[in-house]
């Protein structure tokens, strides 16, 4: 998000990107994350699962980063046989040379073994999601979308892998099949945003 990061920059946020392990260079991953440790000096590391990129963990620990957190969010790892082999070899890494570790619940925490950890919840208020008849209203007549619609929303990046062109095929086919009329809401901005603007002239409910 260009957004949060021109935040971070704003106040001496400074940026570094690593190769994927997975989807650019095996090597070229490790031998970044070793470089980055080797040139800067850190203090604290807060990795986030990163399950299957665990020489980050390996090069803190080896290059003296003191203060090592790592944390737990997903109680699932998903995948083919191999990916949820090294997952689970990250896990035990990630956690044997953390300092500290902390899951997002204690479902997460179970799920992937880990006996020492604080729980830090999710700091979303949820009465701020609670359902109100004033916004829904509020909304509504913003957007033009009729009382009885039916609203699908989605809410997200605008990229290849999130298949949102697809949900743009299934509420063509609920506006012909369908007995019930439906409006589809799409927050969010990507690469391909372009192309699903173009792709949505002339469906019939589509914001």
């Amino acid at each position: 998000d260009n957004k949060i990061l021109s935040d971070f920059k704003e106040n001496n946020a400074r940026f570094v990107r690593i190769p994927s392990v997975t989807k650019e260079s095996f090597f070229g991953h490790i031998f970044a994350v070793r470089r980055f440790f080797k040139n800067e000096k850190v203090d604290v590391l807060h990795v986030h699962d990163c399950d299957n990129r665990f020489f980050v963990m390996i090069f803190a620990k080896i290059c003296g980063v003191k203060t090592r957190i790592y944390h737990v969010h997903s109680k699932k790892y998903g995948g083919t046989f191999v990916n949820r082999f090294v997952k689970k070899i990250g896990i035990r890494i990630n956690a044997r040379l953390a300092t500290k570790c902390l899951a997002c619940s204690n479902e997460a925490a179970k799920y992937k073994k880990i006996k020492k950890c604080s729980l830090l919840n999710n700091c979303i208020k949820a009465e701020n999601f609670q359902y109100s008849d004033l916004d829904r209203k509020k909304i509504r007549k913003m957007y033009s979308i009729p009382h009885d619609n039916k609203v699908l929303l989605y809410v997200g990046r605008l990229e290849k892998g999130k298949n949102v062109g697809y949900l743009l095929d299934i509420l063509k086919c609920l506006q012909i099949d369908g007995n019930d009329s439906y409006t589809l809401i799409i927050v969010g901005d990507g690469s391909e945003r372009n192309n699903l603007e173009t792709k949505a002239q002339g469906i019939e409910g589509v914001i």
